[in-house]
């Protein structure tokens, strides 16, 4: 469904049995007279449904036979959607991989189908809207009435109005860069000096002893998105991640300075409440006027503690804001408030798999706001220092958005559910007391 149209539109015909379930067509005869007469390619998708089909490894057993008929090893091209499958029948054909990514995946197979001289289509591509049709038909209706959305972004509300840039009078040494890291405020390295929002008094008194520092330029925050730094020769994308670093720098420190855990993702730190801050099986309290709600971040599951956190992503388009991007921890349970840790990154990744799989929107939102809610305190913000006296104000909710259609699809899941739920959650494992007949702690 997602392959055929994204060849077509690429000139390529494809015909798929998709196409010939009509009323009175002879299904199997069709397929196989297609098989034996028009195809140039056989594509087949790995994985063990279609290992375990007998009329489906009927057909590619057939295509083996008709590629050696042809002399065409490649004839038939298995498409891996995950890793270690492969195809009974033909173990040894090499398979496009679409297992790292679907748009990877489409990239490699279209140049190979052209490098093997697969003929297209002489009028130019034509995308068949049987495809459009066989999608719809199970499709929900779109009902023409607004639909509240929660979405993941948190709105930047306050910001200093400018950004400064220092230039150091001579070259920089290892002393003023380490200087720099233990600055309490965010600053980075910038050509021959520094930016940071701090003012020149309070950067001259943090860095006397290892460097002079001029202030060279003060340039609008609100500016910045639109022009860059003109004066200094910031392009207007260039200056924007000078911000963006600038900012996440100072939610990260304001993470570590709550207590939270530093944990190293592939795409930047996340932080996670720590034991102190939400203890195990502990339910944290958000909501408003909405009604007041909980929801838990850390627990125990499957024999594993596991701690929900963010990675905070910052944006300026189409306003400033954060992305808070949903990150689980795992820990093997040893029976501390925080577990052993896992050095084992593909465990990791098995374990966020499958110890997550069972949450839906409304939990993924829940612990959202419940996270929010440790960053706010008793406050409806979050308050995060970018200098003396100079904060930035984060809202202490996540947007909502307005969506001018919904579905018929009811949203009638009860939003804690997934509280009592072993699949998502887990129970401890049962100890000498539980065979005894006691009633095992709840976490």
């Amino acid at each position: 469904m997602w392959l055929g149209p994204k060849l077509e539109a690429q000139g390529f015909q494809v015909f798929s049995e998709i196409m010939t379930l009509e009323p009175g067509t002879r299904h199997r005869k069709s397929v196989r007279r297609a098989l034996e007469h028009r195809a140039a390619k056989v594509l087949v998708v790995t994985d063990s449904v279609t290992n375990q089909d007998d009329g489906v490894m009927d057909l590619v057993e057939k295509a083996v036979e008709m590629g050696a008929a042809l002399e065409d090893e490649r004839f038939v091209i298995p498409l891996r959607i995950a890793a270690g499958v492969k195809l009974d029948v033909a173990r040894d054909a090499k398979a496009a991989d679409f297992s790292k990514g679907w748009a990877d995946g489409l990239l490699r197979l279209t140049a190979s189908l052209r490098r093997q001289g697969i003929p297209k289509r002489d009028d130019g591509p034509e995308v068949s809207p049987e495809w459009k049709a066989f999608r719809q038909r199970k499709a929900k209706r779109l009902i023409h009435e607004p639909e509240r959305l929660i979405s993941n972004w948190v709105q930047v509300l306050e910001l200093p109005d400018e950004l400064h840039f220092y230039e150091a009078s001579g070259a920089i040494s290892g002393a003023f860069r380490r200087k720099i890291e233990m600055f309490p405020f965010p600053a980075r390295e910038h050509g021959q000096g520094i930016v940071a929002f701090a003012e020149p008094h309070d950067v001259q008194e943090a860095f006397e002893g290892v460097g002079r520092l001029r202030l060279v330029a003060s340039v609008s925050v609100a500016d910045i998105s639109d022009d860059g730094v003109p004066q200094l020769g910031l392009h207007r994308r260039d200056a924007s991640n000078v911000v963006t670093g600038l900012l996440r720098n100072a939610w990260e420190r304001h993470c570590t300075g709550l207590g939270m855990m530093r944990y190293a993702y592939s795409g930047g730190h996340g932080f996670h409440p720590s034991s102190d801050q939400t203890p195990i099986g502990h339910k944290v309290k958000w909501g408003g006027q909405d009604g007041r709600r909980s929801s838990m971040l850390r627990n125990i599951a499957r024999g594993h503690v596991w701690t929900y956190g963010v990675t905070a992503i910052p944006k300026d388009w189409p306003f400033w804001h954060f992305r808070m991007k949903a990150r689980v921890l795992f820990a093997k349970d040893n029976g501390t408030p925080e577990g052993q840790p896992i050095d084992d990154k593909k465990k990791m990744h098995r374990l966020r798999r499958s110890g997550c799989k069972g949450w839906r929107n409304p939990q993924w939102h829940g612990r959202l706001r419940a996270f929010l809610e440790i960053m706010s305190g008793d406050s409806a913000f979050i308050r995060i220092a970018l200098a003396p006296g100079r904060d930035m104000l984060l809202s202490g909710e996540p947007l909502l958005f307005t969506s001018p259609v919904t579905t018929e699809m009811p949203d009638v899941a009860d939003p804690d559910g997934e509280e009592e739920d072993t699949s998502t959650l887990g129970r401890p494992d049962l100890d000498d007391g539980d065979e005894q007949g006691e009633e095992p702690a709840v976490q």
